[in-house]
């Protein structure tokens, strides 16, 4: 990302402007946001459009030449056009106000890394994706609390209200667009991926709500396995029709056979009892 490299220079890598260097989720992400045109194939690309404009008072300009281990092509970021600045963002100014708060916060990987869904740990894309989800609502917390005292001051309302013709936005509504407006940041600025908090208002109020009494464990989705265990007691019955319906029956059935047998136990022209307790089951 961007960084500032003198009082009044700003400098970009080389790695940050040339297509080869990017991750394959970067490359898809300013695909799909229609920009990854501004960017530099190859760097040899670039290399040629730096000579080119060394000696104009236009165009790119190069800050640093590269060399050894420890010395790469620096780009001054103001001499870019004004699209691709603001895709990288000037560390100059705050893009984002979450941007003041945010960090990666070690208490959630610490907490997803140690939880247990039904005994079994979660997967590591579900730790990577609550991590980050954690890390910007703990930023969204401690933002709102700096909006509302703001708001107060200003003896301003908390609710979204209409002056002069002028719609400004609640606290809420604020906080649920910086969230939305975030992505850009995560994936460009600190490299992470896109979070999947709620864009909708009224769930995402729920969220918020939820997240200031334990910050954790409402991000988890199913956090009892209640969908697992309900899908697992939908397969046991199942079996246990499937075989009382065929129980009697000498050869293994084809699948023609199961689906007839199964449809007419449905349409209530075979009954089936459960072998443990004799109870007659309803279609």
């Amino acid at each position: 990302m961007p960084y500032i490299w003198t009082e009044k220079q700003v400098a970009v890598e080389k790695t940050e402007l040339i297509i080869t260097y990017f991750s394959e989720e970067k490359t898809a992400y300013l695909k799909g946001k229609g920009v990854l045109h501004l960017f530099w194939n190859k760097e040899n690309s670039l290399m040629i459009e730096l000579s080119r404009y060394k000696d104009k008072n236009y165009g790119i300009k190069r800050l640093q030449n590269g060399g050894g281990k420890h010395r790469t092509v620096l780009i001054d970021f103001d001499s870019l056009n004004a699209d691709l600045q603001d895709i990288l963002k000037d560390p100059r100014k705050v893009a984002n106000p979450l941007d003041l708060y945010f960090k990666i916060d070690g208490d959630a990987y610490t907490y997803y890394s140690g939880f247990r869904r039904l005994g079994s740990q979660l997967t590591k894309d579900e730790k990577e994706n609550y991590l980050i989800n954690a890390s910007v609502m703990k930023a969204v917390i401690k933002l709102e609390e700096v909006r509302i005292q703001e708001r107060i001051k200003l003896k301003g309302s908390l609710r979204t209200t209409t002056v002069d013709g002028v719609v400004i936005p609640g606290v809420l509504q604020s906080l649920l667009q910086d969230v939305i407006d975030f992505q850009t940041t995560l994936t460009i600025k600190h490299k992470e991926k896109e979070h999947t908090l709620p864009t909708g208002e009224k769930q995402f109020k729920k969220v918020l709500s939820e997240c200031k009494d334990d910050l954790y464990y409402p991000l988890i989705k199913d956090p009892e396995g209640k969908r697992n265990n309900n899908a697992r007691k939908v397969d046991d019955q199942t079996e246990m029709i499937l075989n009382a319906l065929f129980k009697n029956q000498l050869h293994k059935p084809t699948p023609t056979e199961v689906a007839r047998n199964y449809d007419a136990f449905l349409n209530g022209y075979a009954e089936v009892y459960n072998q443990d307790t004799g109870e007659l089951y309803d279609p």
